[in-house]
Protein backbone atom coordinates (compact mmCIF):
# COMPACT_ATOMS: atom_id res chain seq x y z
CA UNK A 1 0.00 0.00 0.00
CA UNK A 2 1.13 3.59 -0.87
CA UNK A 3 1.72 5.79 2.01
CA UNK A 4 -0.41 9.11 1.41
CA UNK A 5 1.40 12.06 1.45
CA UNK A 6 0.46 14.10 4.32
CA UNK A 7 1.93 17.71 3.82
CA UNK A 8 2.87 19.43 6.56
CA UNK A 9 1.12 22.82 7.68
CA UNK A 10 3.26 25.75 6.94
CA UNK A 11 3.43 27.62 10.61
CA UNK A 12 5.64 30.33 9.40
CA UNK A 13 2.50 31.66 7.40
CA UNK A 14 -0.39 30.37 9.83
CA UNK A 15 -2.36 32.73 11.44
CA UNK A 16 -2.18 30.88 14.78
CA UNK A 17 0.17 32.97 17.21
CA UNK A 18 3.72 31.57 17.44
CA UNK A 19 4.27 31.18 21.33
CA UNK A 20 7.34 31.04 23.07
CA UNK A 21 8.89 27.42 25.17
CA UNK A 22 9.43 30.39 27.58
CA UNK A 23 6.45 31.13 28.75
CA UNK A 24 4.90 27.56 29.48
CA UNK A 25 4.84 26.99 33.06
CA UNK A 26 6.31 23.51 33.86
CA UNK A 27 3.64 20.92 35.29
CA UNK A 28 3.73 20.66 39.46
CA UNK A 29 4.81 17.29 40.72
CA UNK A 30 4.35 15.36 44.06
CA UNK A 31 8.02 14.51 43.43
CA UNK A 32 9.19 17.95 42.23
CA UNK A 33 7.33 19.74 45.70
CA UNK A 34 9.30 17.05 47.98
CA UNK A 35 12.49 17.52 45.79
CA UNK A 36 11.45 21.79 46.70
CA UNK A 37 10.13 21.55 50.12
CA UNK A 38 13.78 19.61 50.97
CA UNK A 39 16.08 21.66 49.44
CA UNK A 40 14.29 25.11 50.48
CA UNK A 41 12.86 24.58 53.63
CA UNK A 42 15.65 21.83 54.94
CA UNK A 43 13.41 19.09 55.23
CA UNK A 44 13.84 15.82 55.50
CA UNK A 45 11.93 12.61 53.67
CA UNK A 46 11.26 11.42 56.85
CA UNK A 47 9.67 14.36 58.21
CA UNK A 48 7.87 14.67 55.32
CA UNK A 49 6.53 10.77 55.36
CA UNK A 50 5.49 11.83 59.28
CA UNK A 51 3.18 14.79 58.20
CA UNK A 52 1.65 12.81 55.85
CA UNK A 53 0.87 10.29 57.98
CA UNK A 54 -0.60 12.50 60.85
CA UNK A 55 -2.44 14.23 58.35
CA UNK A 56 -4.46 10.55 57.33
CA UNK A 57 -4.92 9.83 61.02
CA UNK A 58 -6.82 13.55 61.72
CA UNK A 59 -8.95 12.39 58.53
CA UNK A 60 -9.79 9.51 59.79
CA UNK A 61 -10.09 10.60 63.27
CA UNK A 62 -12.82 12.43 62.12
CA UNK A 63 -14.45 10.30 60.16
CA UNK A 64 -14.77 7.97 62.88
CA UNK A 65 -16.38 10.64 65.19
CA UNK A 66 -19.26 11.06 62.91
CA UNK A 67 -20.01 7.40 62.69
CA UNK A 68 -19.77 6.78 66.98
CA UNK A 69 -22.36 9.97 66.42
CA UNK A 70 -25.28 7.83 64.17
CA UNK A 71 -27.04 4.86 65.98
CA UNK A 72 -25.63 1.85 65.72
CA UNK A 73 -27.81 -0.11 63.16
CA UNK A 74 -28.12 3.27 61.31
CA UNK A 75 -26.31 3.93 57.80
CA UNK A 76 -26.80 7.19 55.72
CA UNK A 77 -29.27 5.01 53.67
CA UNK A 78 -31.17 4.16 56.85
CA UNK A 79 -30.97 7.97 57.69
CA UNK A 80 -32.66 9.13 54.25
CA UNK A 81 -35.56 6.31 54.80
CA UNK A 82 -36.43 7.55 58.58
CA UNK A 83 -35.97 11.35 56.75
CA UNK A 84 -38.55 10.21 54.01
CA UNK A 85 -41.41 8.73 56.62
CA UNK A 86 -40.69 11.49 58.94
CA UNK A 87 -42.05 13.67 56.15
CA UNK A 88 -44.80 11.17 54.88
CA UNK A 89 -46.19 10.92 58.67
CA UNK A 90 -46.11 14.87 58.45
CA UNK A 91 -48.07 15.28 55.57
CA UNK A 92 -50.51 12.52 56.56
CA UNK A 93 -51.03 14.18 59.92
CA UNK A 94 -52.11 17.52 58.77
CA UNK A 95 -54.00 15.73 55.76
CA UNK A 96 -55.81 14.31 58.88
CA UNK A 97 -56.41 16.76 60.63
CA UNK A 98 -57.42 19.41 57.84
CA UNK A 99 -60.02 16.31 57.20
CA UNK A 100 -61.42 16.74 60.67
CA UNK A 101 -61.54 20.54 60.50
CA UNK A 102 -63.10 20.02 57.20
CA UNK A 103 -65.78 18.16 58.46
CA UNK A 104 -66.50 20.09 61.84
CA UNK A 105 -67.06 23.04 59.82
CA UNK A 106 -69.45 21.73 57.66
CA UNK A 107 -71.60 20.09 60.37
CA UNK A 108 -71.61 23.61 61.85
CA UNK A 109 -72.46 25.06 58.66
CA UNK A 110 -75.42 22.48 58.51
CA UNK A 111 -76.31 22.85 62.11
CA UNK A 112 -76.51 26.75 61.37
CA UNK A 113 -78.57 26.69 58.63
CA UNK A 114 -81.22 24.16 60.26
CA UNK A 115 -81.11 25.72 63.32
CA UNK A 116 -82.40 29.41 61.83
CA UNK A 117 -84.53 27.83 59.08
CA UNK A 118 -87.45 28.33 60.69
CA UNK A 119 -86.63 31.77 60.82
CA UNK A 120 -85.20 33.10 58.30
CA UNK A 121 -87.29 30.06 55.51
CA UNK A 122 -87.28 32.35 52.93
CA UNK A 123 -84.12 34.61 53.01
CA UNK A 124 -83.65 34.98 49.44
CA UNK A 125 -86.86 37.21 49.21
CA UNK A 126 -84.86 40.04 50.98
CA UNK A 127 -83.46 41.21 47.62
CA UNK A 128 -86.67 40.74 45.73
CA UNK A 129 -89.31 42.25 48.36
CA UNK A 130 -89.21 46.13 48.07
CA UNK A 131 -88.99 47.80 51.11
CA UNK A 132 -91.84 50.09 52.68
CA UNK A 133 -90.93 53.47 54.35
CA UNK A 134 -91.95 52.44 57.85
CA UNK A 135 -88.89 52.18 60.21
CA UNK A 136 -85.67 51.05 59.49
CA UNK A 137 -85.13 47.16 61.23
CA UNK A 138 -81.99 46.23 62.83
CA UNK A 139 -83.23 42.69 61.62
CA UNK A 140 -85.88 40.88 58.83
CA UNK A 141 -87.07 37.53 59.20
CA UNK A 142 -89.03 36.05 56.21
CA UNK A 143 -92.00 34.04 56.29
CA UNK A 144 -93.35 32.84 53.08
CA UNK A 145 -97.29 32.18 53.06
CA UNK A 146 -98.03 31.06 49.54
CA UNK A 147 -98.14 27.58 50.72
CA UNK A 148 -99.43 27.91 54.41
CA UNK A 149 -102.71 27.81 55.48
CA UNK A 150 -104.05 30.49 58.71
CA UNK A 151 -103.00 28.38 61.08
CA UNK A 152 -99.31 27.00 60.14
CA UNK A 153 -98.63 31.09 59.35
CA UNK A 154 -99.69 31.94 63.07
CA UNK A 155 -98.41 29.33 64.44
CA UNK A 156 -95.09 30.03 62.72
CA UNK A 157 -95.23 33.88 63.99
CA UNK A 158 -95.91 32.74 67.68
CA UNK A 159 -92.95 30.59 67.56
CA UNK A 160 -90.72 32.99 66.28
CA UNK A 161 -92.43 35.35 69.28
CA UNK A 162 -92.14 32.75 72.21
CA UNK A 163 -88.55 31.28 70.91
CA UNK A 164 -86.79 34.68 71.72
CA UNK A 165 -84.00 33.76 69.54
CA UNK A 166 -83.79 36.40 67.33
CA UNK A 167 -82.25 39.69 67.68
CA UNK A 168 -80.37 41.78 70.00
CA UNK A 169 -81.72 43.85 73.38
CA UNK A 170 -83.22 47.10 72.03
CA UNK A 171 -83.20 46.31 68.75
CA UNK A 172 -86.52 45.91 66.21
CA UNK A 173 -86.58 43.47 64.11
CA UNK A 174 -89.28 43.42 60.87
CA UNK A 175 -91.52 39.69 60.42
CA UNK A 176 -91.82 40.12 56.54
CA UNK A 177 -94.82 38.46 55.47
CA UNK A 178 -94.35 37.19 51.69
CA UNK A 179 -96.50 35.78 48.71
CA UNK A 180 -96.11 34.62 45.18
CA UNK A 181 -97.73 36.72 43.05
CA UNK A 182 -97.94 36.85 38.96
CA UNK A 183 -97.18 40.46 36.85
CA UNK A 184 -98.04 40.68 34.12
CA UNK A 185 -95.44 42.36 31.26
CA UNK A 186 -95.08 43.07 27.80
CA UNK A 187 -93.76 39.50 27.41
CA UNK A 188 -96.18 37.64 28.94
CA UNK A 189 -96.51 36.61 32.49
CA UNK A 190 -93.62 36.52 35.58
CA UNK A 191 -93.54 34.88 38.77
CA UNK A 192 -92.23 37.10 41.74
CA UNK A 193 -92.62 37.67 45.10
CA UNK A 194 -94.30 40.55 46.98
CA UNK A 195 -95.01 41.42 50.61
CA UNK A 196 -98.52 41.15 51.63
CA UNK A 197 -100.86 43.22 52.44
CA UNK A 198 -103.37 44.79 55.26
CA UNK A 199 -106.32 42.61 53.52
CA UNK A 200 -104.14 40.07 53.55
CA UNK A 201 -102.99 39.96 57.17
CA UNK A 202 -106.34 40.69 58.58
CA UNK A 203 -107.60 37.51 56.42
CA UNK A 204 -104.51 35.81 58.18
CA UNK A 205 -105.30 36.88 61.71
CA UNK A 206 -108.96 35.93 61.28
CA UNK A 207 -109.74 40.45 62.31
CA UNK A 208 -112.49 42.16 60.66
CA UNK A 209 -112.27 45.98 60.98
CA UNK A 210 -115.20 48.30 60.01
CA UNK A 211 -115.13 48.73 56.28
CA UNK A 212 -114.84 52.57 56.57
CA UNK A 213 -111.88 51.79 58.30
CA UNK A 214 -110.50 49.30 55.98
CA UNK A 215 -110.93 52.00 52.96
CA UNK A 216 -109.10 54.39 54.87
CA UNK A 217 -105.54 51.74 55.03
CA UNK A 218 -104.06 52.53 52.14
CA UNK A 219 -102.70 48.85 52.08
CA UNK A 220 -98.95 48.87 53.70
CA UNK A 221 -98.85 47.51 57.27
CA UNK A 222 -95.55 46.22 58.97
CA UNK A 223 -95.59 43.15 61.81
CA UNK A 224 -93.07 43.92 64.39
CA UNK A 225 -91.01 42.66 67.22
CA UNK A 226 -89.02 44.93 69.52
CA UNK A 227 -86.51 43.24 71.45
CA UNK A 228 -86.44 43.89 75.46
CA UNK A 229 -85.69 40.78 77.92
CA UNK A 230 -88.60 39.20 75.37
CA UNK A 231 -89.75 39.91 71.95
CA UNK A 232 -92.48 42.00 72.19
CA UNK A 233 -95.08 42.55 69.18
CA UNK A 234 -96.25 45.79 67.07
CA UNK A 235 -98.16 46.39 64.18
CA UNK A 236 -97.96 49.27 61.94
CA UNK A 237 -100.47 50.36 59.05
CA UNK A 238 -100.36 53.46 57.21
CA UNK A 239 -103.55 55.35 56.31
CA UNK A 240 -104.39 57.46 53.61
CA UNK A 241 -107.88 59.39 55.66
CA UNK A 242 -106.23 60.23 59.31
CA UNK A 243 -109.96 61.43 60.62
CA UNK A 244 -111.57 58.54 58.79
CA UNK A 245 -108.92 55.76 60.39
CA UNK A 246 -109.36 57.82 63.92
CA UNK A 247 -113.50 57.59 63.86
CA UNK A 248 -112.85 53.68 62.28
CA UNK A 249 -110.51 52.34 65.07
CA UNK A 250 -112.99 53.95 67.77
CA UNK A 251 -115.74 51.24 65.88
CA UNK A 252 -113.48 48.63 65.90
CA UNK A 253 -113.17 49.00 69.74
CA UNK A 254 -115.81 46.52 70.48
CA UNK A 255 -113.83 43.42 69.31
CA UNK A 256 -110.62 44.97 68.44
CA UNK A 257 -109.13 42.76 71.37
CA UNK A 258 -110.38 39.63 70.37
CA UNK A 259 -109.42 39.96 66.69
CA UNK A 260 -105.75 40.96 67.83
CA UNK A 261 -105.62 38.09 69.88
CA UNK A 262 -103.47 35.76 67.75
CA UNK A 263 -100.60 38.18 67.58
CA UNK A 264 -100.71 39.85 71.07
CA UNK A 265 -101.40 36.40 72.65
CA UNK A 266 -99.13 36.93 75.59
CA UNK A 267 -101.64 39.56 77.29
CA UNK A 268 -104.48 39.36 75.21
CA UNK A 269 -105.55 35.91 76.21
CA UNK A 270 -107.56 35.37 79.07
CA UNK A 271 -106.58 33.69 82.13
CA UNK A 272 -109.33 31.98 84.03
CA UNK A 273 -108.87 32.23 87.83
CA UNK A 274 -107.77 28.95 89.60
CA UNK A 275 -110.62 27.87 92.08
CA UNK A 276 -109.30 25.84 94.64
CA UNK A 277 -111.13 22.82 95.95
CA UNK A 278 -112.15 22.54 99.56
CA UNK A 279 -110.31 20.37 101.78
CA UNK A 280 -112.47 17.33 102.91
CA UNK A 281 -112.20 16.86 107.04
CA UNK A 282 -113.43 13.87 108.96
CA UNK A 283 -116.32 15.62 111.62
CA UNK A 284 -118.71 13.03 112.08
CA UNK A 285 -122.38 13.08 113.08
CA UNK A 286 -124.28 10.29 114.20
CA UNK A 287 -127.85 9.23 113.45
CA UNK A 288 -130.04 6.02 114.60
CA UNK A 289 -132.18 3.78 112.63
CA UNK A 290 -134.52 0.98 114.27
CA UNK A 291 -134.97 -1.11 112.08
CA UNK A 292 -137.52 -4.38 112.31
CA UNK A 293 -137.12 -6.78 115.01
CA UNK A 294 -134.63 -9.79 114.00
CA UNK A 295 -134.59 -13.25 114.07
CA UNK A 296 -133.29 -13.03 117.93
CA UNK A 297 -136.17 -10.67 118.87
CA UNK A 298 -133.63 -7.50 119.34
CA UNK A 299 -133.78 -4.33 117.46
CA UNK A 300 -130.37 -3.28 116.32
CA UNK A 301 -128.84 0.46 115.16
CA UNK A 302 -126.44 1.61 112.55
CA UNK A 303 -124.10 4.71 113.26
CA UNK A 304 -123.63 6.78 109.67
CA UNK A 305 -120.53 9.18 109.51
CA UNK A 306 -120.71 11.30 107.05
CA UNK A 307 -117.93 14.35 106.33
CA UNK A 308 -118.68 18.10 106.21
CA UNK A 309 -116.13 20.81 104.48
CA UNK A 310 -113.79 22.50 107.03
CA UNK A 311 -113.22 26.32 106.14
CA UNK A 312 -113.28 27.56 101.93
CA UNK A 313 -109.97 28.29 100.89
CA UNK A 314 -109.40 31.84 99.51
CA UNK A 315 -109.99 31.66 95.59
CA UNK A 316 -106.36 32.46 93.83
CA UNK A 317 -107.68 34.92 91.52
CA UNK A 318 -105.34 36.43 88.24
CA UNK A 319 -105.99 40.33 87.51
CA UNK A 320 -109.11 40.81 85.69
CA UNK A 321 -109.67 43.03 82.46
CA UNK A 322 -111.97 43.07 79.53
CA UNK A 323 -109.43 42.85 76.10
CA UNK A 324 -112.34 45.46 74.14
CA UNK A 325 -112.39 47.67 76.52
CA UNK A 326 -110.55 50.83 75.72
CA UNK A 327 -109.44 53.68 78.08
CA UNK A 328 -107.79 57.09 77.30
CA UNK A 329 -103.93 56.78 78.43
CA UNK A 330 -100.92 58.99 77.30
CA UNK A 331 -97.60 57.05 76.13
CA UNK A 332 -94.48 58.90 75.13
CA UNK A 333 -96.86 62.10 75.00
CA UNK A 334 -98.75 60.19 72.52
CA UNK A 335 -102.54 60.01 73.24
CA UNK A 336 -104.09 56.41 72.73
CA UNK A 337 -106.60 54.02 73.60
CA UNK A 338 -105.82 51.22 75.82
CA UNK A 339 -106.69 47.96 77.46
CA UNK A 340 -105.29 47.84 80.92
CA UNK A 341 -106.07 44.97 83.74
CA UNK A 342 -107.20 45.45 87.39
CA UNK A 343 -103.81 46.62 88.38
CA UNK A 344 -103.68 49.35 86.17
CA UNK A 345 -101.29 47.13 83.70
CA UNK A 346 -101.23 48.13 80.03
CA UNK A 347 -102.04 44.87 78.37
CA UNK A 348 -103.11 46.83 74.73
CA UNK A 349 -103.01 49.92 73.31
CA UNK A 350 -103.51 51.99 69.61
CA UNK A 351 -102.61 55.54 69.20
CA UNK A 352 -102.02 57.46 65.85
CA UNK A 353 -98.58 58.37 66.25
CA UNK A 354 -98.45 60.87 63.05
CA UNK A 355 -100.73 61.75 60.42
CA UNK A 356 -99.99 58.79 58.40
CA UNK A 357 -99.31 55.47 60.78
CA UNK A 358 -101.28 53.74 62.98
CA UNK A 359 -99.49 51.70 65.39
CA UNK A 360 -100.76 48.73 67.76
CA UNK A 361 -98.37 47.40 70.95
CA UNK A 362 -98.49 46.50 74.38
CA UNK A 363 -95.06 47.71 75.60
CA UNK A 364 -94.63 51.55 76.02
CA UNK A 365 -90.92 51.10 75.45
CA UNK A 366 -91.57 50.15 71.98
CA UNK A 367 -94.09 52.80 71.59
CA UNK A 368 -90.93 55.22 72.45
CA UNK A 369 -88.61 53.01 69.86
CA UNK A 370 -90.60 53.25 67.16
CA UNK A 371 -91.28 57.06 67.57
CA UNK A 372 -87.72 57.05 67.40
CA UNK A 373 -86.87 55.16 64.68
CA UNK A 374 -89.71 56.98 62.73
CA UNK A 375 -88.36 60.38 62.80
CA UNK A 376 -84.97 59.43 61.92
CA UNK A 377 -86.13 57.76 58.67
CA UNK A 378 -87.80 61.09 58.08
CA UNK A 379 -85.03 62.94 58.41
CA UNK A 380 -83.06 60.87 56.07
CA UNK A 381 -85.89 61.68 53.69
Amino acid sequence: MEKENISKPNLENSTVSKISYEDIVPLRTFQEDVKNAIGENNLSTSKIMLAEHAKRDRVATAQNAMLSKMPANSTPQKQGNVKVKKQISRKLLITVISLILFVAGGAGIYYNIEYIKPYFENAKNSIQVQNINFIDPDQSVYIDTSTKNNTDILREIRSIISSNKVGKEGELLEVVLTKNVILETESGTKDTTDRINAEDFFAITNAIPPEALARSFDGQILLGLHKTKILEPFIIIKSEDLSQTYAGMLNWEFRLGTDMESIFYRTLTEVKPVVSTPEITNIATTSSTTESESPAGTSTSTEITTSEPAATAPLIESPTFNKNKFVDLVINNKDTRAVINSEGKILFFYSLIDNENVIMATNRETLGKVLERINNSKLIR
